[in-house]
């Protein structure tokens, strides 16, 4: 697991060079819920060969190997709605900010 996201980080800190102008907090945030869904993809795919390999798992591991599935991906799905309404809320935020500075700037004149 250690090696592989040594790999990984280093191979899209790589990729990142590319667009060193556009770097912002929302690429970090893309970065980080990257490395997020690879680790869990690690991690499920290390459950899945456990339980094709081991002879005696029963309803109880598969059971658990789907829950684990599933709270990742709510966690993602979480993850990306409070993203994309942070994003909206400092969009809208702005736009807020800048019609009020504009129309004082107009009613100033």
């Amino acid at each position: 697991m250690y090696d592989r996201a040594r790999y990984a980080i280093t191979e899209t800190c790589l990729a990142l060079t590319i667009f060193h102008e556009e770097l912002s907090v929302k690429v970090f945030a893309l970065f980080t819920a990257l490395l997020f869904s690879k680790v869990f993809h690690w991690l499920c795919e290390c459950r899945v060969e456990f339980i094709q390999q081991d002879d005696g798992a029963n309803y109880w591991h598969h059971f658990r190997l789907v829950s684990l599935i599933v709270r990742g991906a709510l966690f993602l799905n979480h993850i990306s709605l409070f993203a994309s309404f942070s994003a909206l809320r400092i969009l809208v935020d702005s736009v807020v900010l800048n019609s009020f500075y504009l129309s004082i700037n107009l009613n100033a004149s």
